[in-house]
Parts: C-alpha cells; structure tokens; sequence
C-alpha cells in the first residue's frame, strides 16, 4: 500500500512541476550578488555518475566516514517492490560498487551514521534495525522491538549515542487483511548497541509526512504532517472500509535538551498538508520551504529562531516551486532544487543578503535524495525517470 502512496505522490509532484514551470519570475523576487560564503555554490558545475547498480526511486543514503555515500532500499519503477539491496558511491571513481544487501526490503526507512563510523538502518515498515559495517560491507541485526518499525519517521543520532526516532507511521493489521498506515506521536529512544528502547515525550498529535529538524544544540523540531483517528470507517468512492480518517497536523513541535515534554512553537499560518521541507541553518535556525496549501504559496520560505522564537519570512524566489528539497550547504547559503519545470535554475537562498540566486539546474529535475557529501559536492539521485543515472554538483571551490 505504501508502495501506491508513492505513485500517487509521484503524480502529483510531477504536475507541480508543470504547473510550476508556466510561472516567470514572481513579483518582489530580490536577485543579490552572491556572497563569498556563496559564489562557490552558484558557480559550480553538474556532472553525471557512473550508472548505479540497482534502478532504484526514493532510495536512503548516508555519507561515511571516509567520504564515499552509502544508498540503499527504496523501489523499481512502475510501482515495483521494495529493494533490500545496497550500494556505495566512490567519488574519486565517480562510481558504484555493491555491497551486501539487507536482511529485508525497505522503502522510507532511515539511514544514519554512529559515532563509530558505521551506519544504522531504521524503519521502512519493517521490525527489523540493522546495522553496517564500511570496513566489511556486512551488515548484522540490531534487537529492537517492533516500535521502531516505522516509514518516515524522523531518526537522529544524539551526543549520548542513543538514536532518536521521531512520529512517521506505523503499520496496523485490520480484520480483511488489509493493513492500514497509523501515525505516531511519540519520540523512541534506540540503544543501538543493545537494541534496547525507551519511550520518550510524546507530542500533542501524531505526525506522518512531516519535516523533522534536528538542530546543532540537539533541538528536534516536527512540522506539519498528518494524523489519524477514528472512527475506523473512511468513505471512499467505491464504498466504505475500514482504516483511520486522517487529518492535517497544524503547526510545530519543539524537543529541547534535556526537556521532558514538547513545546508548542509559534506559528503564524494553519499547515494544509504534508510536502514542506525543513533543514538546519545554523544551531538555533530552521529554513523552511513551503508545502502545497500553505500560506507562504509556493514562491517563499522561512526561517524560524529557536532562541527567540520568532519566524521571518523571505522575499519570493525566482521560480514557483512545489515540492522543491533544500540543501543546506554553508551556514549562510541554502541550495533548493527541483520542484518546477526541468529547465528552471536552482536557486540559492543567501541568508545574510536575504535575497535569491540563480544557480545551474540538475540534469534530472526529478530526483528524489540529495546529499552534501564531505568535499562540499552534492550527489543527486533517485529520479523516477532516470533511476540507473546519479549525478553530482561540484562547487567551484
């Protein structure tokens, strides 16, 4: 069912996107010289990657140690199952290499690199936490109870080493047999060298499809999202079944170290829906790209301060955009791509300047993961159109 999800989503984004393309330059759009913290990201050059191993569409990735990126699971086209294998991107090479593949198949799992290097895979709907050592290319199991099998939940590695898995879904079996998606509310704490949990704060509504943020100070933010709740009847065209109605999370929720329960942060605008993308600025500040039905509309973004509790919002960008993922890239500079017509730039948020800069666009508008990788380059991959083809952005350092 996750797996319709998808194409559903697909769908909507790709006419978004051409909805989006038809827009010119908006009004009050701030075109600014870019900064020196800048000018690299705005300068540099698209490459493509040696073809990967396996098509794969919404795949994980996470960058390792030494600088290679580790991708795995996500889907075939065409609605196709999920995909237990993995591979690793060398870019010196400018190429893949399998490696073992997981104990099982995931699609909108997690992965995340511990202190020591080796990387856990959390989620995907699947009980199952495993984890990967680069040294071998093995990966072994992890004991964990079924409440860490989650799909889009928001998962961080805190500074104690305990791994933090914040709302996304979890899986509830129904008497017909058809399961059903149910959203969480709580935060779990993983042990990943034990598999043992602890149950954490708990947020006032659950939150499937949200933004998770987890800021330099250890703040984790949740935005927008959605929730269930009964009744376990839902009308549909061809007649009721069971399953949960769900309904838009509005607003935000802050986590603060040390803090046994959320904060409820402000926020002057009702979420309509899930799509927004939220990624760290600085130790304290969260930019953030709006979602289909918001306030913002699909040419603005904000910043939000933690520490005083206070959003600004920023002059429009030069090309409407649904959908669009954000790259933070320096302290200063924020790299969003895709979410319009496939010849439309990305764009550069300079924080500072406040103002917007063209920047090349990818080869595939499409693509559905990008990675700052430790070089200060980013690899693109996972477009529904092109799902063997990977990319990378050099920035003229």
């Amino acid at each position: 069912m996750n797996e319709s999800k998808s194409v559903l989503r697909t769908c909507a984004l790709f006419l978004s996107m051409v909805a989006a393309s038809a827009c010119q330059r908006g009004p009050n759009t701030r075109t600014v010289q870019a900064s020196e913290a800048c000018r690299p990201l705005v300068t540099g050059r698209w490459i493509m990657t040696g073809a990967l191993e396996n098509p794969r569409i919404q795949p994980s990735g996470v960058v390792l140690e030494d600088g290679r990126v580790l991708v795995s699971g996500g889907r075939e086209p065409m609605g196709a199952p999920r995909l237990a294998s993995a591979e690793v991107y060398d870019p010196v090479a400018n190429g893949w290499t399998s490696v073992a593949p997981m104990s099982v198949q995931r699609l909108g799992h997690s992965l995340v690199r511990l202190p020591d290097g080796s990387v856990l895979a959390v989620g995907g709907g699947i009980p199952a936490v495993e984890r990967f050592d680069p040294r071998t290319g093995a990966w072994s199991a992890v004991p964990a109870p079924a409440d860490a099998a989650r799909v889009g939940a928001g998962v961080f590695v805190l500074s104690n080493g305990r791994v933090a898995i914040v709302g996304g879904e979890q899986i509830v079996p129904t008497a017909s047999g058809e399961p059903f998606y149910r959203s969480v509310s709580n935060i779990l704490y993983l042990d990943p060298s034990t598999g043992a949990t602890e149950p954490g704060p708990t947020m006032d509504k659950a939150r499937s499809g949200a933004s998770f943020v987890a800021l330099g100070d250890g703040t984790i933010i949740a935005i927008g999202g959605t929730y269930t709740e009964p009744p376990l009847i839902r009308w549909e065209l061809f007649g009721d079944r069971p399953g949960p109605r769900t309904r838009n999370t509005e607003g935000m929720d802050i986590l603060q170290p040390a803090a046994t329960s959320w904060r409820r942060g402000p926020w002057p605008r009702t979420w309509a829906g899930t799509g927004t993308q939220a990624v760290a600025l600085s130790t304290h500040e969260v930019f953030i790209l709006a979602g289909a039905g918001d306030a913002l509309n699909s040419r603005k973004a904000a910043v939000f301060d933690t520490r005083a509790m206070r959003w600004r919002e920023t002059v429009p960008m030069q090309t409407a955009r649904l959908g669009a993922l954000a790259v933070p890239w320096s302290e200063g500079c924020v790299l969003v791509l895709g979410g319009a017509g496939p010849r439309d730039p990305a764009e550069v948020y300079a924080v500072r300047e406040d103002g917007w800069i063209a920047a090349p666009p990818p080869p595939h508008a499409a693509a559905t993961v990008f990675i700052r990788m430790l070089d200060g380059s980013i690899l693109a991959l996972g477009d529904h159109a092109h799902p063997r083809e990977g990319s990378r952005y050099l920035p003229a350092l």
